[in-house]
């Protein structure tokens, strides 16, 4: 890992952080923001976010406003220069990099924001006044926490971390909205409520077997708990595989997807999640539900972080961890998982749940 000399941010007034694109590396940076906040009390802290997750973090208490990128904005000449208009208007002193990508930083440097800080890599560097070199092993970046990796960034220039939490901004009235939903749809209230998510925006490489979903929540109903479908757009086919494995007792929310600004409060009102390695586990957790994560593709390391209440299930396969989107095999480290190996998860992290038995 290799720096340039580190500089502090005395002097800035307006930040820019160009958060990360995907919903848990959003979560795991707000620790990042809390230590940006400590440091620069008086500061404007504004934050540039794809349109996808401002609803997940808008209003952040560590955050005085958002920028708000478009999907495809980033992408080309044309777009690099409006995002540098944008940028350049509001006269930004520095710009913390939360991302790799070449494209993210082309339109900072063309803004001439004074200070911009980030790890090289993708042809970064010469861009990039203040760059740090990834830990790399064989040419690969060697996994690391994501939260640890993003301090890294602010050691370089002198901001010290303040605590590992996840925080995620509360919504009035959020909270009665998921309970007059989870009503409507059947929760029993004296049943612990545990909720399945099945999907992954990443990619088909992240799913375990709809199937198994719909097993598991036979299993969960049949010791005494209630499972609940959290499912996002365009997962309407695994939620009906799940359903009609289940049965009627499943509460099932496809049908009126709970959106980024309100799952915070729904993982407040589960009593524990199943989850793929997606973003909704680490909801989950800035919201103190347990979780049980379902992990086959992905480097485990790159997410062990405030793992207290967190049970990881998976087989190490001699074909992974891939990190690729799609699996061109026969999806062993996903499949491998068995219902059992997952009750027995949900039981360590539930107390008074019957474990499966042996065999």
């Amino acid at each position: 890992m290799t720096s340039d000399t580190p500089r502090g941010l005395h002097g800035v007034r307006r930040l820019l952080v160009r958060m990360p694109n995907w919903v848990g590396d959003v979560v795991m940076a707000t620790p990042t923001l809390r230590a940006l906040r400590t440091a620069l009390p008086d500061a404007e802290i504004v934050l540039a976010c794809k349109r996808y997750v401002a609803p997940l973090i808008g209003g952040h208490p560590d955050a005085d406003r958002l920028l708000v990128l478009e999907e495809h904005e980033e992408r080309g000449l044309r777009g690099w220069w409006r995002v540098a208009r944008r940028v350049r208007a509001q006269t930004f002193d520095a710009v913390l990099l939360l991302t790799n990508s070449l494209s993210s930083v082309i339109p900072v440097f063309l803004a001439r924001v004074p200070r911009r800080i980030g790890y090289t890599g993708d042809g970064r560097g010469p861009l990039l006044t203040d760059r740090l070199g990834p830990e790399l092993s064989k040419g690969k970046r060697v996994p690391t926490p994501m939260p640890v990796y993003y301090q890294r960034l602010l050691d370089l220039v002198g901001v010290a971390s303040v605590g590992v939490e996840y925080v995620l901004p509360s919504r009035d009235g959020a909270r009665e909205g998921v309970r007059a939903l989870f009503g409507r749809l059947g929760r029993d209230p004296g049943r612990p409520l545990v909720g399945l998510n099945p999907g992954a925006r990443f990619g088909s490489s992240k799913l375990w077997p709809p199937a198994r979903f719909g097993e598991l929540a036979r299993e969960l109903i049949a010791r005494g708990l209630q499972p609940v479908l959290l499912c996002g757009p365009g997962e309407t086919e695994i939620a009906a595989e799940i359903r009609a494995e289940a049965g009627d007792d499943l509460l099932d929310t496809s049908a009126t997807p709970i959106g980024l600004d309100v799952l915070p409060a729904a993982m407040r009102e589960l009593d524990l999640l199943v989850s793929t390695d997606s973003g909704p586990r680490h909801v989950a957790v800035a919201g103190g539900c347990p979780v049980v994560v379902v992990m086959g593709s992905t480097w485990p390391e790159w997410t062990a972080w405030n793992l207290e209440r967190t049970r990881v299930v998976r087989h190490a396969v001699d074909c992974g961890p891939c990190h690729l989107k799609t699996c061109p095999t026969d999806h062993r480290c996903m499949n491998l998982v068995t219902v059992s190996e997952v009750m027995a998860a949900v039981a360590a992290l539930l107390p008074g749940t019957e474990a499966p038995s042996e065999g």
